[in-house]
């Protein structure tokens, strides 16, 4: 058996822990065999707790088979041989699988930039710890320290990871809003605000976009795991992106959720699409709740998301101008998806991440209650009406926008004419002509 390696060679030298100093003697190479199995059994209750925690499947190969005693025939040497030969190549061949799939899965996790905070040289700070300072004292002074005992600290340009994370969480959904409004314009899609553009998204949504990624990152926990700059992060955001650009080539899906739409215009296929996404949904909401009780944090979990509910849904949901745009139902699904041990709750987290950015790169960060929100700031804040479209940069030759159409809208309200207060639309009513979000 030159040049072949059995299990039993690999673990020689744990055995040979318990075995007798006299090794010459054959009638005493096994008399201490229950110390052997013993020490053996403590072994893998070791090796199986490592993989445990450290979770790497390949790690499995250390876990040792309990001890046997070995025949003398020649015989029962190569037929044993033989299959321990097999069971090793069907072994190596799973761990072999293994090993390739913990690799991808560490790279589609690992971030492309660091979360550290970085540094821009040191500084020196005085230690409050006496005994730290003593036993410091020597290395700081070798390190560019002094004799005093001040600790060199690097001097950090942004305060923790934290930060850090939240701030590739910003960049990249500014980015990714700019690419995805690039591309759907390239590519031709009717299905858009015509007249938005990028300027007006960062001049007039941009704080409240950063309002989303604030309390997106805090009920997310987002600081409890790595940065989003990775390619799983990246990879379910494009895949919805993909879908709901998609939405345009199926006559079916081509309305909104809003109640009159819902409770007139839906055909039947959109509501069984519709059923089906709100299984899923439940199946999700069912799957995190299993989880958290696991983890002892059930009624955290719920009080979140009631508290949300009550925060963004409850004030609006019975308003007839109501609007629940795709990047809400992003925006408010995917935060409450922050399992990050679970690959799924990642998953769920990041395609909904991809829906706020196509809802406000197609359609803009539109506000729920649509034009009653508009008609509330135009008569809070006394808005000089007939400067709208002007100061927008609305080139009205080119055709009505949906920002000259607001204007217009504005102007008659501003004059007592259009839709009123006391008159809003009436979705139950689908021979109602008014208007309709």
């Amino acid at each position: 058996m030159d040049g072949g390696v059995i299990p039993s060679d690999l673990r020689r030298p744990l055995l040979e822990h318990a075995q007798p100093e006299n090794d010459n003697d054959d009638d005493n190479d096994y008399e201490n065999i229950e110390e052997q199995a013993s020490f053996l059994e403590e072994w893998n209750a070791s090796v199986a707790a490592f993989v445990a925690d450290d979770g790497g499947e390949d790690n499995v190969d250390c876990h040792c088979s309990s001890i046997e005693h070995e025949p003398d025939s020649d015989s029962d040497d190569d037929y044993d041989f033989e299959e321990r030969a097999v069971e090793e190549d069907n072994s190596s061949d799973s761990s072999r699988w293994a090993v390739i799939s913990s690799n991808l899965c560490r790279i589609c996790k690992a971030t492309l930039l660091p979360d550290a905070p970085p540094t821009l040289g040191s500084y020196f700070v005085e230690s409050n710890d006496q005994g730290h300072q003593e036993n410091q004292e020597n290395e700081n002074v070798s390190e560019g320290g002094d004799e005093s005992g001040r600790i060199k600290e690097p001097r950090r340009l942004v305060d923790g990871p934290g930060a850090i994370k939240f701030l590739k969480l910003a960049v990249l959904t500014f980015g990714s809003i700019a690419l995805v409004r690039w591309a759907v314009i390239a590519v031709g899609i009717s299905d858009r605000d015509q007249s938005l553009t990028m300027t007006q998204i960062w001049v007039y949504e941009g704080d409240s976009i950063l309002r989303d990624l604030a309390v997106f990152f805090v009920v997310g926990r987002m600081h409890h795991r790595t940065g989003v700059d990775t390619l799983e992060w990246i990879g379910f955001g494009l895949l919805a992106n993909l879908y709901f650009e998609s939405q345009a080539y199926l006559w079916w899906m081509q309305h909104s959720a809003t109640p009159y739409e819902m409770h007139c215009l839906w055909p039947w296929q959109l509501w069984a699409f519709a059923s089906i996404v709100i299984l899923g949904v439940a199946g999700l909401l069912v799957g995190h709740a299993i989880v958290a009780h696991r983890h002892g944090r059930l009624w955290i979990a719920v009080g979140e998301l009631l508290g949300c509910l009550g925060v963004f849904v409850l004030p609006v949901v019975a308003s007839p101008y109501a609007h629940f745009h795709h990047w809400f139902a992003g925006w408010l699904l995917g935060m409450h998806a922050n399992l990050h041990n679970e690959w799924w709750s990642r998953a769920t987290m990041a395609y909904c991440w991809g829906m706020y950015v196509n809802g406000i790169a197609v359609y803009g960060r539109d506000p729920l209650l649509t034009c009653d929100y508009a008609r509330f700031l135009a008569i809070d804040q006394n808005c000089p009406i007939s400067m709208i479209g002007n100061d927008l940069g609305q080139d009205n030759s080119r055709g009505r926008g949906l920002i000259s159409f607001l204007g217009e809208l504005l102007f008659g309200l501003a004059n007592g004419g259009g839709f009123e207060e006391s008159n809003p639309p009436n979705w139950r009513n689908c021979t109602d002509s008014g208007y309709h979000p």
